[in-house]
């Protein structure tokens, strides 16, 4: 019988070689040698950078200890710092941070930027606005009503710290008759646990996409429900055939939404999107297809 060996070189087969998790492991066991449950839970969390060996990035890893940076530093500078310039290495592991130095990481996350529109020290609601574009619209016609107005960014509004002092750093659009009272009112506003005090409202793009930017900003925001007068005009539009599918704007990897905890998009915006099968992005309106034309406050 043929040996495996003269099998291999018979087919061509070449033996594999080590897995990048093996050589992870092998590198964090030979820098963490003597602390062997970090050494174990470490080499659970693999980090693999093009061009760049294990032992390469555990060595630098290890820096976090030998050589401590300012604590007031953020996490995305400490990864520059440490990993050849790439701020992005430790996104979404401060929890490995904490591991390697043994205690809680000091160093706080990117601050969210929030785009914070005001034209009145005494709005009455806040709009949260999808994408840029609509939200420089949104800003122009509404500027006379007592609304706060706010780009989330896509699916931005709807992280946790968004509500946390250290979480989100805003920047504010200040027309009008606003003041900084206004700035002021708006921050007690998101960090106060009674925000639930003032109407808050979604707009965004009528898609699944969309509708889950809604529910995920509800998670943080219970109240907000979807702004039915930016998205009646979009239903309108739809049910008439204007609009895109999924394909022709990329975005088939979409997946329908089956609740968002607000009525009028589970029950309107879902059926609008399940029986046309299109789609449409907001910067299909008007600015004064925002308006309001039956002199009703806001919003």
């Amino acid at each position: 019988m043929e040996s495996e060996e003269a099998v291999r070189n018979l087919i061509g087969a070449q033996r594999k070689g080590p897995s990048a998790q093996q050589l992870w492991r092998e590198a964090v066991r030979a820098e963490f040698s003597n602390e062997g449950d970090l050494a174990e839970r470490l080499g659970q969390r693999l980090i693999t950078i093009p061009g760049r060996t294990a032992g390469d990035i555990v060595q630098r890893l290890r820096l976090l200890r030998d050589k401590p940076l300012p604590e007031n530093l953020m996490l995305r500078q400490v990864s520059a710092r440490l990993f050849w310039g790439d701020s992005k290495v430790l996104d979404e592991r401060a929890d490995l941070v904490a591991l390697v130095l043994g205690r809680e990481s000091p160093y706080a996350e990117t601050p969210i930027q929030l785009d914070v529109h005001l034209s009145d020290d005494s709005f009455n609601a806040v709009l949260m606005v999808e994408n840029p574009a609509a939200f420089i619209v949104a800003c122009r016609e509404l500027q006379k009503e007592p609304l706060a107005i706010l780009c989330t960014h896509g699916f931005k509004a709807s992280a946790q710290r968004i509500r946390k002092v250290h979480g989100c750093a805003p920047f504010y659009r200040r027309m009008g008759e606003a003041t900084l009272q206004a700035e002021k009112r708006f921050q007690d506003f998101l960090f106060s646990a009674q925000h639930g005090a003032l109407p808050i409202f979604f707009w965004g793009d009528l898609d699944w996409e969309g509708l889950n930017i809604l529910k995920s900003i509800r998670e943080a925001f219970p109240v907000a429900r979807a702004w039915q007068r930016g998205y009646t005009p979009m239903v309108k539009l739809l049910i008439e055939g204007i609009g895109h599918t999924p394909e022709q704007a990329d975005k088939e990897g979409q997946r329908e939404v089956d609740k968002t905890g607000c009525e009028y998009a589970d029950s309107v915006l879902r059926e609008a999107l399940l029986s046309t099968g299109l789609f449409l992005d907001q910067e299909v309106l008007l600015g004064e297809e925002l308006q309001r034309t039956d002199g009703r406050g806001s919003p």
